[in-house]
């Protein structure tokens, strides 16, 4: 077993022991810090418990690893990264994929970068900008 693998076994124990003490919540795995601060603002702490697994793979083997134990209650959240273009499929159904390529893709599709730039731009430099460059959201996507 690589150093990887046992991380994600780890995890997975972790999750199981876990499960023990927690057996009505629901454990999320993400793939690093930012995501679970993310996912924390649409989650119920009540009912939910974030953990964070330190990159896709370690999330996808730690997954694996708590269904194939048969333990309930588990999600992993990925970004899609290039799975779309590589034509993956998820190994599992208890394991999501964002949107977009990532997080950060998706918060830019969404209002919340045109409710930023309304708040806090300068009306002025981004009608320039847009008539140079086209909308900031095209560019920032390119």
């Amino acid at each position: 077993m690589q150093k990887g693998e046992r991380a994600a076994v780890n995890i997975a124990n972790s999750v199981g022991m876990k499960r023990l003490q927690y057996p009505t919540k629901t454990f999320v795995l993400v793939e690093g810090k930012d995501d679970k601060k993310f996912f924390e603002r649409y989650t119920d702490s009540a009912s939910c418990h974030i953990i964070v697994a330190h990159g896709k793979p370690k999330v996808i083997e730690a997954v694996l690893e708590l269904d194939k134990n048969g333990i309930r209650g588990v999600l992993g959240i990925v970004d899609a990264d290039f799975t779309v273009l590589d034509q993956q499929e998820s190994p599992t159904p208890n394991i999501l994929e964002t949107d977009l390529h990532d997080v950060e893709c998706m918060m830019l599709a969404s209002p919340a970068l045109a409710h930023v730039l309304r708040e806090l731009g300068d009306e002025k430099q981004m009608d320039a900008f847009k008539a140079r460059a086209g909308l900031v959201l095209d560019h920032l996507l390119t």
